[in-house]
């Protein structure tokens, strides 16, 4: 990249996290405030089982307790004896009395006999009864678990892919929590804290959400918001205020209106797997244009909170990952953020444009299917040269940005792609054509290609 070009794409809010810059802080904040309507370029049964055994193995043991066969068997043991010697001694004077001895023997025998058989059935009864409760043990146990899978499937496992995003999203703006998420980009690696909340201080006022995101790099710009009013504040630069639904440095996928998402992308549920000891159901936002990125998502299966976002091109090769290494979701609001909703913040952002501040005749050929012209917030400039001519494209979730400079001598057509952003200059007849958004090259060079020029 030649030095005019890498000084002209010379940002702020990465000059201290970066050698690589890609632009100047005047152009820088007056993309910064572009971001007002829609943000600039985005750079982007074993128990059941058990019992059964138990209780089967208790009733062998009862079926082959030998207590009924010594009853019977010592009954008919004392009727021999008793019998053999009644025969024995009927001839002698004490017959009588031994008769008499004898049958008191066999009736006390029976009577043992008699408990004996009572106690067997009793164990008999009592081993039935402990099966019939282990078995509704193990019955009211299975069903139980039963409900139970059913009703996290139910929870975590929502009725389509569009059903899975839009739960994702749903989580974004309703709970209070912590994040702290890593951004790689080609060679760059960032690492922000991320704060959000919802404040409402009683039940007949409107509820506020508050959102804070702070760099943990280093000194660098810090992003805060309320509501839909974006603040960016730096040390030593005034306050700047624009209108926006998310701060533009989290994934702006995240936060589109899902109608609009479902236009260009095709939702594909995926399998799943485990992320930062969590686990992370797969959602595939595959592109509907081949020339458009596409996503994937991870997200937490209990929550639904988003855990990664992967932007891939067409042969699935990682351009850009975002990632959470810490997500701490808390009952009420984070103290951090209440300074934040009651401080009283300017609520008027930069006004934009109504027409491109354009000092020649253009146009532009060629609009990617998907896209419109939106106003551009405000006049750029640039310490390179003047801006001659500016555009603002938007599909939704995704900006581009065209502007138009006098040609200097030696220039030559160059393009540079930051993680999935690229950006292109093209050396057009007295003109040199830049072209800035989160798209495949080729793209970007129909684009500049497109931009037709008329001098005044």
């Amino acid at each position: 990249m030649s030095k005019r070009f890498q000084h002209m794409f010379y940002s702020r809010t990465t000059t201290s996290r970066h050698s690589t810059c890609l632009l100047h802080p005047k152009l820088w904040a007056l993309f910064t405030i572009s971001c007002s309507g829609a943000a600039l370029a985005q750079l982007p049964s074993d128990r059941i089982d058990g019992a059964q055994a138990n209780v089967a193995a208790n009733v062998v043991v009862a079926s082959s307790n030998p207590s009924t066969q010594t009853v019977t068997t010592a009954r008919l043991a004392v009727q021999t004896d008793v019998t053999s010697s009644a025969l024995r001694t009927s001839d002698t004077p004490d017959s009588a009395s031994a008769s008499k001895q004898a049958t008191h023997e066999l009736a006390s025998t029976e009577l043992i006999s008699t408990e004996q058989v009572s106690t067997d059935q009793a164990s008999r009864a009592q081993v039935s009864a402990e099966r019939t409760s282990a078995e509704q043990t193990s019955a009211e146990r299975t069903s139980a678990e039963q409900a139970t899978n059913e009703k996290t499937q139910t929870e975590a496992l929502p009725l389509d892919g569009w059903a899975q995003f839009e739960r994702a999203q749903q989580t974004l703006e309703q709970l209070q929590f912590d994040v702290s998420f890593v951004q790689a980009k080609g060679q760059q690696l960032a690492t922000y804290r991320w704060l959000h909340g919802v404040y409402q201080p009683s039940p007949d006022v409107a509820p506020i959400e508050l959102e804070q995101l702070t760099p943990q790099d280093g000194a660098g710009v810090e992003s805060f918001r309320k509501n839909n009013r974006v603040y960016y504040s730096s040390a030593g630069q005034a306050l700047q205020v624009t209108q926006n639904s998310h701060i533009k440095e989290l994934p702006a996928i995240l936060f589109s209106d899902i109608a609009v998402i479902q236009q260009l992308y095709a939702a594909v549920p995926g399998s799943s797997t485990s992320l930062s000891g969590r686990s992370a159901q797969l959602l595939r936002l595959a592109a509907l244009d081949p020339q458009r990125y596409s996503y994937w998502l991870w997200q937490d299966a209990q929550t639904g909170f988003p855990l990664r976002l992967d932007t891939v091109d067409s042969n699935n090769r990682v351009l850009e990952r975002w990632q959470v290494v810490h997500l701490q979701i808390k009952p009420h609001l984070l103290a951090d953020l209440e300074p934040l909703a009651v401080a009283q913040l300017p609520q008027l952002p930069i006004a934009p444009l109504t027409d491109s501040p354009a000092q020649i005749r253009s146009q532009l050929g060629y609009i990617p299917a998907g896209f419109r012209q939106i106003a551009m917030p405000s006049a750029v400039q640039a310490s390179s040269g003047p801006v001659l001519a500016s555009w603002l494209l938007s599909d939704g979730p995704h900006q581009i940005s065209i502007f138009v400079q006098p040609r200097q001598t030696g220039s030559v057509p160059q393009a540079y792609l930051d993680g999935a952003t690229v950006l292109l200059m093209l050396p057009k007849n007295n003109v040199d054509i830049t072209v800035i958004g989160p798209i495949a090259p080729a793209l970007a060079q129909d684009i500049a290609q497109g931009v037709q020029i008329a001098s005044e």
